[in-house]
């Protein structure tokens, strides 16, 4: 808590009750009621901070990469990353039409990526 509270830039108390804390507003009441979170309302805000760091982290990475790849000018004639997500990470008890729809729609999703690099490719004369 007090490694993660320091990146943040954070006390460590304030971290902890950000983490586990929620605050209701009642009507007509000046001062908040404060509830403690405990065990799953605790984990998931934990990892809801965790995900929106991942994507936050992700998003400047990707900024980062196309600021060092083009240009401002909308020049084509130079590299790029193309970076296709698709969540794989379905937990089913058995497999079914559920877990074939999910399979065709990132079959699908690949397809369409696939293509739209190779057209760049090919307009820009690489293979």
């Amino acid at each position: 808590m007090a490694r993660a509270a320091k990146l943040f830039g954070l006390e460590e108390s304030a971290l902890a009750d950000l983490l586990l804390v929620k605050s209701i507003q009642l009507p007509g009441q000046s001062t908040p009621l404060t509830v403690r979170l405990l065990g799953s309302e605790a984990a998931f805000r934990r990892d809801a901070v965790s995900r929106a760091l991942y994507a936050g982290v992700f998003s400047w990475l990707v900024a980062v990469a196309n600021g060092h790849l083009g240009d401002t000018q909308g020049n084509l004639d130079l590299p790029f990353i193309g970076v296709l997500d698709i969540f794989g990470f379905e937990s089913f008890a058995e497999n079914g039409l559920e877990q074939i729809l999910i399979n065709f729609a990132n079959e699908y999703l690949q397809n369409v990526f696939n293509k739209r690099v190779c057209c760049v490719w090919s307009f820009l004369g690489r293979n």
